[in-house]
Order: structure tokens, then C-alpha cells, then sequence
């Protein structure tokens, strides 16, 4: 019938609905929160970088 299609129209777009809310009630601040906890104080762009130790050799060198 008519009503029943409804009802499961009706389910569908609430399960939606609440699918969305909860996306951004909790995963979305889970996730911010989370990124702020493992990401150091200062930038790691910021960091000099230490040239690589070792037998390594750059591209330029060994075609020249």
C-alpha cells in the first residue's frame, strides 16, 4: 500500500538525517580533537633540516 511506502520513505530519510547530525555532533570534533593531540607545538616547517648522514649522493653529483 501506499502508507507502507511512505513509512519506508519516511525511515530512510530520517536514518539520513540522523546520519548527518552525528557526522557532525561527533565525528568531525573527534577528529579535530584528535589531529590537535598528535600534532607538535611548533611546525615542522619551521624545523631546519639536517642534511641526510651517510653514503647517500645527490642525482646532480652522479651525472655530471
Amino acid at each position: 500500500s501506499w502508507w507502507a511506502k511512505l513509512v519506508v520513505v519516511g525511515l530512510v530519510l530520517f536514518a539520513g538525517v540522523m546520519a548527518a547530525a552525528l557526522y557532525h555532533g561527533v565525528e568531525e570534533p573527534a577528529r579535530q580533537w584528535m589531529r590537535r593531540m598528535i600534532e607538535p607545538k611548533g611546525s615542522r616547517a619551521a624545523q631546519p633540516a639536517e642534511p641526510p648522514a651517510g653514503r647517500l649522493q645527490s642525482v646532480a653529483a652522479r651525472a655530471g
